[in-house]
């Protein structure tokens, strides 16, 4: 039968290589033997050697190697064609796979899963031999009135989903789709302020380490993955100050691609000396089992 091998991308020796994912002693993937990386999926036909993006986390891995077998398994029972890549029609549900490809080179993990979510829906919208070549402003209307009635999605995210929509169908020839497409107005909200009480009601109900997360969160105003890759070299108990660095080993880098140092309150940076440091771990906030959170 038809293999295929889950590799992940890690860092040696300051380079980039492709490493097997490592079995246990039951026959099982060891996924904690390698650092942390982005997974791919490896397969040979007619003698070459193909690959194709795994995701980020085992269990996508596992999704992708698991698709792609029952791909190989049913060409080589002759009920299908094969390969995607080989076949020459351009179906909408093809077009997306490679666009996310493009997609999970060049965004966060975040994104992708965005991507994903809505593209799927968007494929699984069209006809199932549909072209993005060939589809209509009608198409997009009614996929528009799909998401508002039936999926009763809110006007802000129904503008963000076609605006993902158009950048896919513009890989395709197909740009300014959307133009004069009468997308529903944007809604601007007020934000929500808490005020001191509420504040301290908050922390008061905190343990320890909530406290110390969720007060870095507050005067930082970091990201979610900024505080989940954060060092404890990036805290400068000195100058008052903490920093967001890529963390290219790991797959991280900053929203466009910018470091920058913030100061905060010499309060912060007491609150993060007193957050117990785990034993050989560079994370300010690990999981449990001393990795990325």
């Amino acid at each position: 039968m038809p293999k295929v091998n889950i590799l992940k991308q890690v860092k040696v020796d300051e380079r980039w290589k492709l490493v097997s994912v490592p079995r246990t002693d039951k026959g099982g993937y060891d996924w904690n033997a390698l650092p942390d990386g982005r997974y791919f999926v490896e397969w040979w036909v007619g003698g070459k050697r193909k690959r194709e993006a795994g995701g980020g986390t085992a269990t996508e891995a596992l999704e992708v190697a698991r698709r792609r077998k029952h791909t190989l398994e049913g060409k080589a029972l002759g009920l299908t064609d094969g390969d995607e890549e080989e076949t020459k029609r351009t179906s909408v549900h093809v077009a997306v796979k490679h666009y996310l490809e493009s997609v999970e080179a060049l965004k966060k993990p975040n994104t992708l899963r965005k991507y994903r979510a809505v593209l799927d829906r968007f494929a699984e919208f069209l006809p199932a031999n549909a072209d993005p070549r060939k589809v209509s402003r009608d198409d997009l209307t009614d996929f528009m009135v799909a998401l508002k009635n039936k999926h009763k999605l809110e006007n802000n995210t129904v503008i963000h989903q076609m605006i993902i929509v158009a950048q896919f169908l513009k890989r395709y020839g197909k740009g300014g789709v959307t133009k004069n497409l009468g997308l529903p107005e944007r809604v601007i909200s007020i934000p929500r302020e808490y005020g001191d009480d509420g504040l301290n009601k908050f922390f008061s109900a905190c343990a320890p380490a909530e406290r110390a997360l969720f007060s870095t969160f507050l005067f930082t105003g970091f990201r979610e993955q900024e505080v989940v890759h954060l060092f404890r070299s990036d805290v400068h108990d000195a100058l008052n100050t903490i920093r967001v660095t890529a963390k290219p080993d790991m797959g991280f880098w900053p929203k466009r691609w910018e470091e920058r140092e913030v100061p905060v309150r010499k309060a912060l940076i007491d609150l993060l000396a007193a957050h117990p440091p785990r034993a050989n771990c560079r994370f300010v906030f690990p999981s449990p089992a001393g990795n990325r959170e």
